[in-house]
């Protein structure tokens, strides 16, 4: 029919953001300038600590599952955590490196 279609794209410059929950950003297509825009709050911009600002999108309601296997990392995981949302995303990993 004709209804809209859902592709997956590289936006080489959005795509270099890293995720954050928090990041209030919205990332649209202009069919009629054929162009990406991305539209990031204040969420979007954190202080990195050494003098310089991190710009965060948010990639949207994923489940760990999809983190990984899409865009190669867990949210949140550092490897210095031990509690069982930790333990339950090593074993993610492990299993997703097994196959």
């Amino acid at each position: 029919g004709g209804g809209a279609r859902i592709a997956s794209v590289m936006l080489p410059w959005i795509d270099s953001a890293n995720h954050r929950a928090g990041a209030d950003s919205k990332i649209e297509y202009d069919p009629v300038g054929d162009v990406f825009t991305l539209d990031a709050g204040e969420g979007c911009l954190v202080d990195a600590g050494d003098g310089r600002t991190q710009l965060y999108v948010n990639y949207g309601e994923k489940s760990d599952r999809e983190l990984l296997l899409n865009y190669g990392f867990l949210n949140g995981e550092d490897g210095t955590r031990s509690d069982s949302q930790t333990e339950r995303r090593r074993a993610l990993v492990a299993a997703f490196l097994k196959a």
